[in-house]
């Protein structure tokens, strides 16, 4: 198991601190009193905070001196902690998005607000502050522990959204009652959980441990204790009847919470293949949707209903053909993907098989060198008086030798790089070139039958022009205007009238039409710029990174023949003693 379930009482150097209510005094400690802090001005978040804390009180001795050499670059920073601070409110996190553990305990925080965006969250602590209320940390689907012990809140709510939740602590507030205790059942993977220190230990007639346990069935630890098979099964048979209320209660919600993660999945994927929202009826429907014109011709008589039905199924056909092509074109793309993505892994796998080739075989050369080196600086060592000038010219026809091989490998690996990157930028251009010519075929089939939608969206306006027309007349013809809806009234006797509704219909239906085809046509563009901008940015990146290496081995090689001296001392020193 995870080290905190194992030791649930961390110390109080650790980031995060999942504290158990037996570790205080009960009799001396009041959760309703407030935390008392020094007499500070209140703390805000902002960089020269943020600055502070990275540089200042994350390392300490020689690690910080090393620490601050390098600039900060706040897209990198991963864990952060705002302990006693005397914050206010929370502020200004907006400039870490990449945040994956974030500690605000011991603070005087009243409502948990500006974390919205740390979508990469999976441990926060905001433990020992005033906060009242658990709310907008839906977003945070990443989070895996969640400490809000000894706060002031009143109602456990808001957590039944965060799929990945395995610790949560609420311990020492003021939750009067089990409510919102069985929505954590939608938590699956929910496996530590403190309530204790709550005013409900005292009001209720029944033990909250028997109750959590009871209704959490994946529950293993409650108050960082383990639940036993025997505590388990008791508390099951104690609690049946809630069991089986809770059960009925959450069907229907698990079913409409099954279809919301499908209809997700399904966008995903769907948007990779840039026909989201096409693959059932969402296009037609969109229409209607702030269409009063369109809205007030479908009451133009019994025959409209007949007409919006064939509508309906026209463009729903159409839409399924442009859905279909992008599923087909995309096993294309993938295919491409793939196949491009391989042939780049055997490249860099050839050529890095070239350059170990280089770099084995200058190793061999090296042993050699530095034995002959050592030789030679050994006779140096025991020479009586000057060495002679025939072993000095050997050494420096050996030291010359030396660096003229390591400057051959420098020039072997460098080019080997230099070949590879070129290998990789010419098809990485061949490949978005490709790319490109796929995606431009796409658009191409697809706006083949987004014409079709705008001919069936002019078709039935013609029909609906002539059925409404027909409905009016009718009853214009009988002098019963009373019988013909309000918003169709004007209509009677003023053909411009009815010819503006009409427009207005066509113009919004053919509208949304223009959006979708433009969307598709933009989300293509964009993906093709950005896989290009991708394999340039990872190319540029990978090939610094083996420049670097080239060079740190280069000076590594110069630094152990320059060292050979202390090399020699170290062994005199060795055999003296």
């Amino acid at each position: 198991m995870n080290a905190i379930f194992q030791e649930p009482r961390k110390s109080s150097a650790d980031l995060f601190h999942f504290k158990d209510t037996t570790e205080m005094d009960s009799e001396k400690q009041d959760y309703k009193s407030p935390i008392i802090y020094p007499e500070i001005e209140p703390g805000i978040i902002g960089k020269e905070m943020i600055e502070k804390i990275y540089f200042d009180e994350k390392y300490t001795g020689e690690k910080a001196t090393l620490h601050k050499l390098q600039p900060m670059v706040y897209e990198r920073v991963t864990e952060m902690c705002f302990e006693f601070k005397n914050l206010l409110r929370i502020d200004h996190l907006w400039v870490l998005p990449n945040l994956t553990k974030l500690s605000l305990c011991w603070n005087k925080l009243e409502e948990i607000n500006n974390i919205d965006m740390l979508v990469n969250l999976k441990h926060l602590d905001l433990s020992f502050n005033h906060i009242k209320k658990i709310e907008n940390i839906e977003k945070l689907v990443q989070l895996e522990q969640l400490s809000l012990f000894n706060n002031l809140i009143t109602i456990l709510e808001n957590v039944d959204k965060l799929p990945n939740l395995i610790i949560l602590s609420v311990g020492n507030n003021l939750i009067e009652t089990i409510e919102g205790i069985d929505r954590l059942r939608f938590l699956t993977n929910l496996r530590a959980f403190n309530l204790e220190g709550n005013p409900m230990a005292k009001t209720l007639d029944f033990f909250v441990r028997d109750y959590c346990i009871a209704i959490l069935p994946k529950l293993n630890y409650y108050e960082y204790k383990p639940i036993s098979d025997e505590e388990r099964e008791i508390a099951t048979k104690k609690f049946a009847q809630d069991i089986r209320r809770i059960e009925n209660r959450e069907e229907g919600e698990l079913s409409i919470r099954e279809k919301h993660i499908k209809d997700v999945n399904d966008y995903e994927r769907y948007s990779k293949c840039f026909v989201e929202n096409l693959n059932e009826n969402q296009l037609y429907q969109s229409f209607w949707e702030n269409d009063e014109d369109g809205k007030a011709l479908l009451l133009g008589g019994p025959g409209v209903s007949s007409l919006v039905d064939n509508y309906n199924k026209s463009v729903f056909d159409i839409t399924q053909e442009i859905f279909k092509l992008g599923l087909k074109h995309s096993i294309q793309w993938d295919s491409e993907v793939q196949d491009f993505h391989t042939c780049l892994e055997e490249g860099a796998k050839e050529m890095q098989v070239a350059g170990q080739g280089f770099v084995e075989e200058f190793l061999e050369y090296k042993i050699i060198v530095f034995d002959k080196a050592l030789e030679l600086l050994k006779q140096f060592q025991f020479a009586e008086a000057m060495p002679e000038s025939k072993t000095v010219a050997q050494y420096e026809d050996l030291s010359t030798e030396f660096d003229d091989s390591l400057n051959i490998l420098w020039q072997e690996l460098m080019a080997n790089e230099l070949h590879l990157h070129e290998s990789i930028a010419e098809a990485s251009t061949n490949f978005v070139r490709s790319l490109k010519e796929m995606m431009s075929k796409f658009v191409e089939e697809c706006q083949i039958f987004f014409a079709q939608l705008r001919e069936t969206i002019v078709d039935f306006t013609e029909d609906m022009n002539k059925e409404v027309s027909n409905f009016i007349n009718l009853y214009a013809a009988l002098h019963d205007l009373l019988s013909i809806p309000e918003e169709l009234r004007e209509c009677a006797g003023d053909y411009e009238a009815l010819t503006n509704l009409l427009t207005g219909m066509k113009d919004t239906h053919a509208q949304k039409v223009d959006e979708r085809e433009d969307l598709l046509i933009t989300r293509t563009k964009q993906f093709v710029e950005s896989t290009f901008q991708n394999l340039v940015d990872n190319e540029t990146k990978r090939n610094r990174q083996n420049i670097l290496e080239i060079n740190n081995f280069i000076d590594l090689m110069h630094e152990g023949y320059a060292n050979l001296v202390d090399e020699l001392h170290d062994d005199d020193k060795t055999d003296a003693s």
